[in-house]
């Protein structure tokens, strides 16, 4: 069952693209142990995800930062893909507004990928540094979030600054 007020991921290591499911809401409230992941797996020298969206019920924008900082940071990497599926039309149309389908890949896909190997990651909140990158992140994937973000961005480096 799903924890629809939490949220986790589930991550499976041994597929190749590394599969990662997305179940109930993912924000900067459970979003930095998947960020960790993504570092530890492309520092790997593992390049290729397909994230799995289909159980996602809500995302914020520290979330969608961090997929388009991951999304980024494979950029130039040989043999790098970062596609996601299964978005409802509200994530969708998140990651289409943020002008992510410009960084990674968009599946029209509806069903779960099966298998039962996934590890789901531990819980932890993001510290203010994760939600700096990721809005950050969102600028330099489009630089139209600027406007939508640079309060945030302006709040958050006086607070870590002081």
């Amino acid at each position: 069952m799903v924890n629809s007020i939490t949220g986790s991921f589930l991550v499976n290591v041994h597929d190749d693209p590394i599969v990662v499911k997305i179940r109930g809401r993912a924000s900067y409230v459970n979003c930095a142990p998947l960020n960790d992941f993504f570092k530890d797996i492309i520092d790997q020298g593992r390049y290729q995800f397909l994230l799995d969206f289909s159980e996602c019920v809500f995302m914020d924008s520290t979330f969608i930062g961090i997929i388009a900082g991951t999304a980024l940071s494979l950029n130039g990497k040989a043999s790098s893909q970062f596609s996601l599926f299964g978005l409802n039309k509200r994530n969708r149309d998140l990651m289409e507004n943020m002008g992510l389908p410009k960084i990674l890949n968009i599946v029209d896909r509806t069903k779960p990928l099966e298998g039962t190997d996934h590890e789901k990651l531990e819980e932890c909140t993001a510290d203010k540094n994760l939600i700096l990158q990721a809005h950050r992140s969102l600028v330099e994937a489009n630089p139209k979030n600027q406007t939508e973000f640079q309060d945030l961005i302006n709040f958050l480096e006086s607070r870590i600054s002081s």
